[in-house]
Protein backbone atom coordinates (compact mmCIF):
# COMPACT_ATOMS: atom_id res chain seq x y z
CA UNK A 1 0.00 0.00 0.00
CA UNK A 2 1.32 3.43 -0.94
CA UNK A 3 2.36 5.95 1.72
CA UNK A 4 1.69 9.64 1.11
CA UNK A 5 2.80 13.11 2.15
CA UNK A 6 1.65 16.58 1.12
CA UNK A 7 3.86 19.41 -0.14
CA UNK A 8 2.89 23.06 -0.60
CA UNK A 9 5.02 25.88 -1.98
CA UNK A 10 3.31 29.15 -0.94
CA UNK A 11 3.42 32.19 -3.20
CA UNK A 12 5.74 33.96 -0.77
CA UNK A 13 8.37 31.21 -0.95
CA UNK A 14 11.76 32.94 -1.39
CA UNK A 15 12.57 30.93 -4.56
CA UNK A 16 9.74 32.44 -6.61
CA UNK A 17 10.65 36.13 -7.08
CA UNK A 18 13.96 35.40 -8.85
CA UNK A 19 13.33 31.97 -10.37
CA UNK A 20 12.11 32.89 -13.84
CA UNK A 21 10.72 36.30 -12.80
CA UNK A 22 7.23 36.81 -14.17
CA UNK A 23 6.74 33.08 -14.76
CA UNK A 24 7.64 31.47 -11.41
CA UNK A 25 7.84 27.71 -10.99
CA UNK A 26 9.26 25.52 -8.23
CA UNK A 27 12.88 24.59 -9.00
CA UNK A 28 13.07 20.88 -9.79
CA UNK A 29 15.90 20.37 -7.30
CA UNK A 30 13.78 21.88 -4.50
CA UNK A 31 10.83 19.67 -5.45
CA UNK A 32 13.07 16.60 -5.35
CA UNK A 33 14.65 17.64 -2.05
CA UNK A 34 11.31 18.12 -0.30
CA UNK A 35 9.97 14.79 -1.59
CA UNK A 36 13.11 12.94 -0.44
CA UNK A 37 13.04 14.65 2.97
CA UNK A 38 9.42 13.59 3.47
CA UNK A 39 10.16 10.02 2.42
CA UNK A 40 13.27 9.77 4.61
CA UNK A 41 11.43 11.14 7.66
CA UNK A 42 8.46 8.81 7.22
CA UNK A 43 10.65 5.74 6.67
CA UNK A 44 13.18 6.63 9.37
CA UNK A 45 16.04 6.62 6.85
CA UNK A 46 19.10 8.88 6.67
CA UNK A 47 18.62 11.29 3.75
CA UNK A 48 22.13 10.55 2.47
CA UNK A 49 21.36 6.81 2.29
CA UNK A 50 18.85 7.49 -0.50
CA UNK A 51 19.88 7.13 -4.13
CA UNK A 52 17.79 8.59 -6.97
CA UNK A 53 18.14 6.06 -9.75
CA UNK A 54 15.92 7.98 -12.15
CA UNK A 55 13.81 11.13 -11.93
CA UNK A 56 11.55 12.56 -14.62
CA UNK A 57 9.84 15.96 -14.43
CA UNK A 58 6.68 16.26 -16.53
CA UNK A 59 4.66 19.30 -15.36
CA UNK A 60 5.51 22.61 -13.67
CA UNK A 61 4.56 23.33 -10.07
CA UNK A 62 3.32 26.88 -9.59
CA UNK A 63 3.03 29.08 -6.48
CA UNK A 64 0.38 27.90 -3.99
CA UNK A 65 -0.02 24.59 -5.83
CA UNK A 66 -0.25 21.55 -3.58
CA UNK A 67 1.56 18.35 -4.51
CA UNK A 68 0.81 14.87 -3.16
CA UNK A 69 3.83 12.62 -2.84
CA UNK A 70 3.20 8.88 -2.77
CA UNK A 71 5.65 6.01 -2.61
CA UNK A 72 5.51 2.25 -2.44
CA UNK A 73 7.95 -0.65 -2.43
CA UNK A 74 8.39 -2.30 -5.82
CA UNK A 75 10.99 -4.89 -4.83
CA UNK A 76 14.76 -5.14 -5.14
CA UNK A 77 15.17 -2.36 -2.59
CA UNK A 78 13.43 0.19 -4.80
CA UNK A 79 10.67 2.67 -4.09
CA UNK A 80 8.38 4.04 -6.79
CA UNK A 81 7.79 7.73 -5.94
CA UNK A 82 5.11 9.74 -7.72
CA UNK A 83 4.19 13.41 -7.38
CA UNK A 84 0.67 14.46 -8.31
CA UNK A 85 -0.71 17.97 -8.65
CA UNK A 86 -4.23 19.22 -9.28
CA UNK A 87 -3.64 19.06 -13.04
CA UNK A 88 -2.11 15.58 -13.15
CA UNK A 89 1.30 13.96 -12.68
CA UNK A 90 4.15 16.33 -11.80
CA UNK A 91 7.15 14.01 -11.52
CA UNK A 92 8.16 10.40 -10.97
CA UNK A 93 11.25 9.04 -9.21
CA UNK A 94 12.83 5.65 -8.68
CA UNK A 95 14.56 5.72 -5.30
CA UNK A 96 16.71 3.10 -3.63
CA UNK A 97 18.91 2.84 -0.57
CA UNK A 98 22.54 1.95 -0.42
CA UNK A 99 25.10 0.75 2.07
CA UNK A 100 27.83 2.60 3.98
CA UNK A 101 29.24 5.64 2.23
CA UNK A 102 32.58 5.38 0.50
CA UNK A 103 35.04 8.24 0.30
CA UNK A 104 35.21 9.63 -3.22
CA UNK A 105 36.93 12.55 -4.90
CA UNK A 106 36.20 14.43 -8.08
CA UNK A 107 37.94 13.54 -11.32
CA UNK A 108 40.80 15.75 -12.54
CA UNK A 109 39.71 18.38 -15.07
CA UNK A 110 40.20 17.76 -18.81
CA UNK A 111 40.45 19.88 -21.96
CA UNK A 112 41.69 23.34 -22.86
CA UNK A 113 40.79 25.75 -20.05
CA UNK A 114 39.29 29.15 -20.92
CA UNK A 115 39.35 32.36 -18.88
CA UNK A 116 37.61 32.72 -15.49
CA UNK A 117 34.05 34.10 -15.59
CA UNK A 118 32.90 36.41 -12.80
CA UNK A 119 29.50 36.45 -11.12
CA UNK A 120 28.67 39.71 -12.88
CA UNK A 121 29.27 37.97 -16.21
CA UNK A 122 27.26 34.89 -15.16
CA UNK A 123 24.08 36.84 -14.37
CA UNK A 124 23.10 37.71 -17.96
CA UNK A 125 23.59 34.07 -18.99
CA UNK A 126 20.85 32.81 -16.65
CA UNK A 127 17.09 33.55 -16.79
CA UNK A 128 16.94 34.32 -13.05
CA UNK A 129 16.94 37.29 -10.76
CA UNK A 130 19.92 38.07 -8.58
CA UNK A 131 19.12 35.91 -5.54
CA UNK A 132 18.53 32.78 -7.61
CA UNK A 133 21.91 33.08 -9.36
CA UNK A 134 23.72 30.66 -7.08
CA UNK A 135 27.19 30.56 -8.65
CA UNK A 136 29.97 32.87 -7.48
CA UNK A 137 32.25 32.32 -10.46
CA UNK A 138 33.31 29.95 -13.20
CA UNK A 139 36.84 28.83 -12.45
CA UNK A 140 37.34 27.03 -15.78
CA UNK A 141 35.37 26.05 -18.86
CA UNK A 142 36.12 24.22 -22.07
CA UNK A 143 34.17 22.55 -24.87
CA UNK A 144 33.53 19.39 -22.86
CA UNK A 145 32.60 20.92 -19.51
CA UNK A 146 32.70 23.59 -16.85
CA UNK A 147 33.88 24.05 -13.27
CA UNK A 148 31.94 26.52 -11.16
CA UNK A 149 32.39 27.85 -7.63
CA UNK A 150 29.70 28.77 -5.10
CA UNK A 151 29.46 30.07 -1.54
CA UNK A 152 25.70 30.77 -1.47
CA UNK A 153 25.03 27.40 0.20
CA UNK A 154 26.09 29.03 3.50
CA UNK A 155 23.75 32.01 3.08
CA UNK A 156 20.84 31.81 5.58
CA UNK A 157 18.68 33.63 3.01
CA UNK A 158 19.38 31.14 0.22
CA UNK A 159 16.01 30.90 -1.61
CA UNK A 160 16.19 27.09 -1.82
CA UNK A 161 16.28 26.60 1.95
CA UNK A 162 13.38 24.66 3.45
CA UNK A 163 12.75 23.81 7.10
CA UNK A 164 15.84 25.74 8.17
CA UNK A 165 18.29 23.82 6.00
CA UNK A 166 19.57 23.48 2.44
CA UNK A 167 18.97 19.88 1.42
CA UNK A 168 21.60 17.98 -0.55
CA UNK A 169 19.32 17.55 -3.57
CA UNK A 170 19.56 21.31 -4.10
CA UNK A 171 23.06 20.60 -5.43
CA UNK A 172 21.27 19.63 -8.65
CA UNK A 173 20.18 23.27 -9.09
CA UNK A 174 23.79 24.40 -8.69
CA UNK A 175 24.83 21.88 -11.33
CA UNK A 176 21.95 22.84 -13.64
CA UNK A 177 22.95 26.51 -13.49
CA UNK A 178 26.54 25.57 -14.35
CA UNK A 179 25.21 23.54 -17.31
CA UNK A 180 23.15 26.51 -18.53
CA UNK A 181 26.16 28.82 -18.26
CA UNK A 182 28.29 26.28 -20.13
CA UNK A 183 25.77 26.13 -22.97
CA UNK A 184 25.71 29.92 -23.21
CA UNK A 185 29.50 30.24 -23.12
CA UNK A 186 29.92 27.61 -25.82
CA UNK A 187 27.42 29.55 -27.93
CA UNK A 188 29.25 32.85 -27.20
CA UNK A 189 26.15 34.25 -25.52
CA UNK A 190 22.79 33.23 -24.05
CA UNK A 191 21.84 30.22 -26.15
CA UNK A 192 18.17 30.11 -25.09
CA UNK A 193 15.84 32.17 -22.88
CA UNK A 194 15.37 29.36 -20.35
CA UNK A 195 15.97 25.72 -19.61
CA UNK A 196 14.11 22.80 -18.13
CA UNK A 197 15.48 19.92 -16.10
CA UNK A 198 13.95 16.96 -17.91
CA UNK A 199 15.50 14.06 -16.04
CA UNK A 200 18.17 13.03 -13.55
CA UNK A 201 19.84 9.67 -13.03
CA UNK A 202 22.17 7.92 -10.62
CA UNK A 203 22.01 10.70 -8.02
CA UNK A 204 24.13 9.80 -5.01
CA UNK A 205 24.23 11.79 -1.77
CA UNK A 206 27.26 11.74 0.52
CA UNK A 207 25.73 14.30 2.89
CA UNK A 208 22.19 15.19 3.92
CA UNK A 209 22.55 18.97 3.69
CA UNK A 210 24.77 21.65 2.16
CA UNK A 211 24.39 24.63 4.49
CA UNK A 212 26.77 23.18 7.10
CA UNK A 213 29.60 22.74 4.58
CA UNK A 214 32.18 25.40 5.45
CA UNK A 215 34.25 25.25 2.26
CA UNK A 216 33.23 26.72 -1.11
CA UNK A 217 31.39 24.34 -3.42
CA UNK A 218 33.09 23.14 -6.58
CA UNK A 219 30.60 22.25 -9.34
CA UNK A 220 32.13 20.08 -12.05
CA UNK A 221 29.94 19.26 -15.09
CA UNK A 222 31.03 17.20 -18.10
CA UNK A 223 28.91 17.14 -21.26
CA UNK A 224 28.06 13.63 -22.44
CA UNK A 225 25.96 14.83 -25.40
CA UNK A 226 24.84 18.29 -26.48
CA UNK A 227 23.23 20.26 -29.29
CA UNK A 228 21.33 23.54 -29.68
CA UNK A 229 18.22 22.05 -28.04
CA UNK A 230 19.82 20.80 -24.84
CA UNK A 231 22.43 18.56 -23.29
CA UNK A 232 23.17 15.63 -21.02
CA UNK A 233 25.87 16.04 -18.36
CA UNK A 234 27.62 14.05 -15.69
CA UNK A 235 28.12 16.24 -12.62
CA UNK A 236 29.84 16.29 -9.25
CA UNK A 237 29.28 18.85 -6.51
CA UNK A 238 31.79 18.88 -3.69
CA UNK A 239 34.61 20.79 -2.07
CA UNK A 240 38.26 20.80 -3.06
CA UNK A 241 38.76 17.47 -1.28
CA UNK A 242 35.32 15.94 -0.71
CA UNK A 243 32.51 14.74 -2.95
CA UNK A 244 29.02 15.70 -1.74
CA UNK A 245 26.57 14.84 -4.55
CA UNK A 246 27.02 13.22 -7.97
CA UNK A 247 24.84 12.10 -10.85
CA UNK A 248 23.69 12.79 -14.39
CA UNK A 249 21.15 15.30 -15.64
CA UNK A 250 19.43 16.10 -18.92
CA UNK A 251 18.43 19.71 -19.59
CA UNK A 252 16.42 21.06 -22.50
CA UNK A 253 16.52 24.69 -23.57
CA UNK A 254 12.97 25.92 -24.13
CA UNK A 255 11.01 29.16 -24.45
CA UNK A 256 9.43 30.23 -21.18
CA UNK A 257 5.99 30.89 -22.64
CA UNK A 258 3.91 27.75 -22.31
CA UNK A 259 6.65 25.99 -20.38
CA UNK A 260 5.65 22.37 -19.90
CA UNK A 261 8.27 21.05 -17.48
CA UNK A 262 8.69 21.27 -13.75
CA UNK A 263 12.36 21.61 -13.01
CA UNK A 264 13.85 24.68 -14.59
CA UNK A 265 17.60 25.14 -14.36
Amino acid sequence: MAETARLLFPADHPAFPDHFPGNPVVPGALLLDEALAALAARRGLPYEALEVRHAKFVQPVRPDQGVEVSWEDVGAGSLDVRLQGAGGPVAAFSVGTRGPLMSERADPRLGAVQARVSRAQIGPLLPHGDRMCLLAAVRAWYAEGIEGLAVSHRDPTNPLRARDRLGAACAIEYAAQAMAVHGALCASGPSQPGGALLAARDIRFFVARLDDIEEPLVIDCRALAQDARGAMYRFQVGTATRLLVSGRATVQFVALVGLGHAGQA
